[in-house]
């Protein structure tokens, strides 16, 4: 068991009073969980390189004893001189992430210093030559974003091959494929949490048939639980194909399946109530 699931697990329970115990430990988890994994690894990610530059330009930075004026004279060097791997400069994106990165360190526990370096005043002067610098990379033409090359024929009968629904495997991959273009947000996140209650069929006014989350899925950056029109994030799914290899695969999977999820059965009948 992970240490999430171990505090997940743990969530809710009280020591015999109303109340739960105060534990610093657990409240300072219920702040870091609001940061997706993924966002973790980019916090630490953006650590990793500022320590390897502080290292480089032999700069000590202790943030539990730094002062604000400290940090953004150190700040404005790093921003105009940091680089990549390769000597090269970061792309806009990365050197964007770099900044939110360090400001996530220095803000959340067990820093926690309150402290904004992308707004504060005291780092006016760091976060001018960050602006420069990503100005000058968009005049040399760094913010492009490279697009992976079109499908190629041959590679999409394949894809189309792999994903026929009348075989368990296929039917798996179809649903799965479907399901990530029409709800996929978030990427393969969320993917394991999916159960077999997460979706239901609906009609619309015309009579069409179309597929839609039971639950609004938590996304990166809308979490307030009260804000208005979360509806529209469920997302709609449309027959004909997708609703109909849908329906036929929750039709197939167990009754008692714990996941939506599931690996076909290696030796199956097409008359098989489960597949």
């Amino acid at each position: 068991m992970s240490n999430d699931e171990g505090f997940e697990s743990q969530f809710g329970k009280s020591d015999g009073g109303r109340h739960a115990p105060v534990v610093k430990k657990d409240i300072d988890t219920f702040e870091l969980t609001r940061n997706e994994k993924n966002t973790v690894q980019q916090t630490k990610w953006a650590l990793n390189c500022f320590t390897s530059w502080c290292q480089e330009k032999s700069i000590s930075v202790d943030f539990m004893a730094i002062t604000k004026e400290r940090l953004n004279e150190v700040l404005r060097d790093f921003y105009g001189t940091v680089r990549n791997g390769k000597g090269e400069n970061y792309g806009i994106s990365s050197y964007i992430s770099l900044r939110s990165g360090l400001n996530r360190h220095v803000s959340d526990p067990p820093l926690s210093l309150c402290w904004c370096l992308m707004k504060d005043s005291a780092f006016t002067s760091s976060n001018n030559v960050f602006v420069g610098v990503v100005k000058t990379l968009r005049r040399q033409g760094r913010d492009t974003t490279e697009h992976h090359p079109s499908i190629s024929a041959s590679d999409f009968n394949t894809i189309k091959s792999s994903l026929d629904p009348t075989k368990p495997e296929g039917l798996i991959r179809k649903v799965w494929f479907d399901v990530q273009l029409h709800f996929g947000r978030r990427g393969k996140e969320g993917n394991r949490q999916l159960t077999p209650a997460s979706f239901s069929v609906f009609r619309d006014e015309n009579g069409l048939k179309y597929a839609s989350m039971t639950f609004n899925e938590e996304t990166k950056n809308h979490k307030d639980p009260q804000e208005r029109k979360k509806d529209s994030r469920r997302g709609y799914m449309y027959s004909l194909c997708p609703v109909a290899s849908l329906e036929k695969y929750l039709s197939l999977l167990p009754s008692n399946a714990p996941a939506l999820y599931l690996h076909p059965k290696r030796k199956w009948e097409m008359s098989d109530d489960i597949w």
